[in-house]
């Protein structure tokens, strides 16, 4: 191609026809600007394309890792509601002085138990460091305050409350009034109903315990409902790529 070319300029010098030349010379200028604007829009392409697949990619990762984590929440929700029933039977039993029974053995089993919330961020992590993957400023805030702000509450904040009364009351109070018997299927019963029926401290601290996770539940909840709030804006943003 470039040898017919040179052909063609040859040709037109050796014929002095200057002005075609000319005419020719810049066509041919123009050609080879077009050549490079053409290769440029190419290559632009395909980095838009590589980064509408990184972008796509790390969206469904996260997306993924936030399924993750609501199924955990809802499954603590459940166990943290489950521990309040459990405390109320208790106390029930105390205020109406039942007598010991498998009900409150079963009970009994729930009083240092508490739901420990965990959430993967590698993902969101990887994609704080790298600006140009998600250019929504909306979702990108939006996912922010999902884990810088209620889930960082959830492990800085509550979690560690909840730690706090299990090292200072829950030990104190399970290793005075429970026992635990060794089976396939753990079983914990009171060691004498009677004194714990009596103790002040004991069912205030049930009660504290009750407070907490009702408040706790309502984290639960608010943090589920932004969870699925994010997964459905991620879902969007997937489904814009893919145009």
């Amino acid at each position: 191609m470039l040898r017919f070319f040179r052909q063609i300029r040859q040709r037109l010098l050796n014929d002095h026809k200057f002005s075609k030349y000319i005419l020719y010379a810049v066509g041919e200028i123009l050609l080879v600007v077009i050549g490079i604007l053409i290769a440029l829009q190419v290559n632009n392409w395909n980095e838009h394309r590589k980064l509408t697949e990184q972008k796509y990619s790390m969206l469904a990762e996260l997306k993924s890792d936030l399924e993750e984590t609501l199924s955990d929440l809802q499954i603590g929700k459940s166990l943290n509601e489950s521990t309040i029933e459990n405390y109320r039977i208790i106390l029930a039993a105390i205020d109406n002085n039942e007598p010991h029974s498998d009900k409150i053995d079963r009970a009994s089993f729930f009083i240092n138990a508490f739901h420990v919330p965990r959430f993967r961020r590698t993902t969101y992590e990887s994609l704080k460091s790298n600006t140009e993957i998600l250019s929504n400023d909306s979702l990108k805030k939006t996912i922010s305050d999902l884990y810088d702000r209620r889930f960082t509450y959830l492990t800085e904040d509550h979690l560690k409350i909840e730690w706090a009364i299990f090292n200072q009351q829950t030990l104190l109070y399970g290793n005075k009034y429970l026992r635990y018997k060794d089976s396939d299927v753990p079983m914990v019963y009171p060691v004498d109903l009677e004194k714990m029926k009596s103790d002040t401290g004991f069912i205030n601290y049930l009660y504290g315990l009750i407070g907490l996770r009702k408040y706790g539940i309502g984290i639960y909840i608010s943090t589920i409902n932004g969870i699925e709030e994010v997964i459905t804006a991620i879902e969007k943003e997937m489904k814009n790529l893919e145009k």
